[in-house]
């Protein structure tokens, strides 16, 4: 915030102005955020609620408002306070047009002398505007999709279907995760003796990116996916014995999720992946002959519910 002001005011340090501002921020209706703002000059306390859908927004029109306070002769005149939660943090204002709005959403102002047991909520702790003991804005969020259900074509001759959990952190427009999945077993009968056949069970532990493309609420965005798909079959039949071979590879993948945020801290999200396989392991039953050969490509539908923290 001090450093959008200082851009605002061009100054590479801020007056010694007994101005004092202390900000709270909630979350408002769907998915906007309401900031009141308390400002401190002398005997007069200036009120502003400012809505925005982004605390990005909110910080821009706070900027805003505290570089003008900063730059007037006599500070909270009323025709000086004026922001919106439209505002952004490189939008410049001169003295002469302090007194225009920066557009967008309705705002309310009150301006008053100080007096004591005058208001009928507690107001904030006053904070210096030049303190540089101030935290840096959290950058970063944490994430948990959980359930994912999926269904795929391939490698496996037939559908197949899984459930997964991912976790990792959402970083601006960017998202990493790691995913952890178990498929359904499957069941494969011998080509040449039907009464024979293999039990085949798969896992995958998987790490993706996306880079996300905003339109509002809804977001579309390309991903990569690297899987590591581990796999072991069991021989079934009257006179199979039951013996286990194993296999792992890896499967690299290119996908697109849709996804769609409902609040602040809850969306759901459909994605598709093709992956190609690194590896084909064959699958046979010694005396008896093949059950299959794994595809070298892979194609999954995926629908879950990310949760943000």
């Amino acid at each position: 915030m001090l450093a959008r002001v200082r851009k605002l005011t061009k100054a590479k340090h801020l007056p010694e102005r007994q101005l004092h501002a202390a900000a709270t921020i909630a979350p408002g209706g769907r998915g906007r955020f309401h900031l009141r703002l308390v400002v401190r000059v002398g005997g007069l306390v200036g009120v502003r609620a400012i809505d925005g859908r982004s605390c990005e927004d909110l910080a821009g029109a706070t900027a805003v408002v505290l570089a003008l306070l900063l730059s007037s002769a006599e500070p909270l005149r009323g025709d000086d306070f004026q922001a919106s939660g439209q505002a952004g943090p490189d939008q410049l204002f001169d003295g002469s047009s302090a007194g225009g709005s920066t557009g967008g959403d309705e705002q309310t102002r009150t301006l008053e002398p100080a007096r004591p047991g005058d208001s009928a909520e507690p107001e904030p702790e006053p904070t210096p505007l030049n303190s540089e003991e101030a935290p840096a804005p959290r950058r970063w969020r944490g994430a948990l999709q959980l359930p994912i259900v999926s269904v795929g074509i391939g490698p496996l001759p037939g559908p197949s279907f899984s459930f997964s959990l991912a976790g990792g952190i959402l970083l601006q427009r960017w998202s990493f995760f790691g995913e952890a999945g178990v498929w359904l077993k499957q069941e494969l009968k011998a080509t040449d003796d039907p009464d024979s056949g293999a039990d085949v069970h798969r896992i995958e532990a998987a790490v993706r990116s996306c880079r996300a493309i905003v339109f509002g609420h809804f977001e579309v965005a390309p991903c990569v996916r690297l899987a590591l798909q581990h796999m072991w079959a069991r021989g079934t039949g009257a006179h199979i014995a039951a013996q286990t071979a194993q296999a792992t590879w890896l499967a690299v993948g290119l996908g697109v999720q849709a996804r769609y945020q409902f609040s602040h801290w809850l969306r759901v999200f459909s994605g598709v992946d093709a992956h190609l396989e690194t590896a084909r392991p064959r699958l046979s039953i010694d005396g008896v002959g093949s059950l299959g050969q794994l595809w070298p490509a892979a194609f999954t539908i995926s629908v879950g519910s990310e949760w943000i923290l």
